[in-house]
């Protein structure tokens, strides 16, 4: 496998960042500078992820170890760490957070080490009931990157992501942080090389688990040096194998036809397997839906089983699916000066809803900048939280926030047109900027 098309893979994994604050608007909906050093800051933090808690509290996690937490209305939530943020010294960056069953806040990511795990109680402090001080650790040639995780019914943690051989890696944590030996080969799954044509998965990007315990991934693997969107499904009899049954002559894979790269899945309420990213060098987004079998989803978008568009988006990087069964996703659309920010949201037979803003997605720019979304949540009304970053010179994260119908909300401490901040490594708020659609 060349090294280098490898690389070029591993620089799609999805940058994130973002969060805190009011903002202004003017009439040209764009970005405007706010207070700062003429809008900007020398020093931010790229976030990754965002999690709502039971109480409608938004936390935040990504690069330099940063985790911070937000009150409903989008000031800095002061019981949580030092001011409302902590910085870890233990990671390089966390790429995953999630509010567990006892509203503990547990996140995945990296570090120059072995740690990929780490569990922190409601105040910020590690808990030491998880892993070690807090903290849960992996071998790097079974697993070093953690992009995703999920909780499976007795409350233990698969993660996926990566390992240091540039191969797709999964590994079993028991509910305490504690690589499950009985789980698989001593905890891990299989990985790097599946299907009949020795596929070449560089990794895994995101995961579900199934009414029946069954295990649900996507992420891109390289065949004859082409990429290749995947999804493959593990039983949940403990041995960590794929379920041959899934993907038919594949033995428990499915390969997306064409360049494509899968950066999110979730299932819905019928246990339909929904994936969305990008066709890698066309510049344009996907959204594809099988059946829990592996099969095609002919009942969507026609008979196709996908929507491609260069339109509402250029990649989608995440999605999450509605109480209506809705799919709404965040990502980015190339532009001559920049990418912008995009929120779409797609009805479930696979055509956009344009009850969303008129249109069914939401454009957000900031001039000749780019911006991104990396990560949306639905809060308890149904509001869309999204988190992503401007890159002007330094970058900059932002999240904002808009009701079910695409309007932006401007209650609370979101005024004017949503919540965007910049943030240092303290979690402090700096700069403004405002968004539009």
């Amino acid at each position: 496998m060349n090294s280098t098309i490898k690389k070029l893979f591993k620089l799609l994994l999805l940058i994130p960042c973002a969060v805190q604050a009011a903002s202004l608007f003017d009439n040209s909906s764009k970005f405007v500078p706010g207070f700062g050093s003429g809008g900007y800051v020398s020093r931010v933090q790229t976030l990754n992820d965002i999690a709502i808690d039971s109480s409608g509290k938004i936390v935040v996690a990504g690069k330099n170890g940063i985790i911070a937490r937000y009150n409903s209305d989008g000031t800095l939530d002061t019981t949580f760490g030092t001011g409302g943020s902590i910085t870890s010294a233990d990671f390089g960056s966390f790429f995953a957070v999630k509010i567990d069953a006892n509203g503990k806040i547990v996140v995945g990511g990296s570090s120059t080490g072995a740690n990929v795990l780490a569990r922190y109680d409601s105040n910020g402090d590690l808990d030491n009931n998880f892993g070690t001080n807090g903290i849960a650790t992996a071998t790097a040639s079974s697993l070093q990157k953690v992009y995703d995780f999920a909780f499976d019914s007795s409350g233990a943690i698969i993660a996926v992501g990566e390992n240091n051989l540039e191969q797709a890696a999964i590994a079993r944590f028991t509910a305490d942080g504690i690589i499950d030996t009985n789980f698989g080969n001593a905890g891990f799954g299989d990985q790097g090389y599946f299907d009949n044509n020795h596929t070449d998965a560089i990794k895994y990007t995101s995961i579900a688990i199934d009414s029946n315990g069954n295990i649900i991934v996507a992420g891109i693997c390289v065949n004859a040096n082409i990429p290749q969107g995947i999804i493959a499904k593990y039983t949940n009899s403990g041995s960590f194998v794929f379920d041959t049954s899934f993907g038919g002559i594949n033995g428990g894979v499915v390969p997306l036809t064409g360049s494509f790269y899968i950066n999110t899945l979730k299932l819905d309420s019928s246990g339909k397997i929904v994936v969305a990213g990008d066709a890698s060098l066309a510049g344009y987004s996907i959204i594809a839906r099988f059946n829990s079998n592996g099969s095609v989803d002919t009942s969507f978008h026609h008979s196709s089983g996908k929507v491609t568009s260069d339109i509402t988006a250029g990649s989608y990087t995440k999605l999450v699916i509605d109480t209506n069964g809705k799919i709404v996703l965040v990502g980015k659309k190339s532009g001559g000066l920049g990418s912008e920010g995009v929120i779409a949201r797609y009805n479930s037979d696979g055509w956009l809803d344009t009850t969303f803003n008129g249109t069914g997605y939401i454009n957000v720019e900031n001039g000749t900048d780019s911006e991104q979304f990396n990560s949306i949540s639905l809060d308890q009304n149904s509001r869309i939280v999204a988190v992503g970053f401007d890159d002007a010179n330094p970058n900059k994260g932002l999240i904002v926030r808009y009701l079910a119908n695409g309007t932006l909300d401007v209650a609370g401490n979101w005024t004017s047109s949503s919540l965007i901040a910049h943030f240092t490594a303290q979690g402090k708020k700096l700069g403004l900027l405002s968004s539009g659609r």
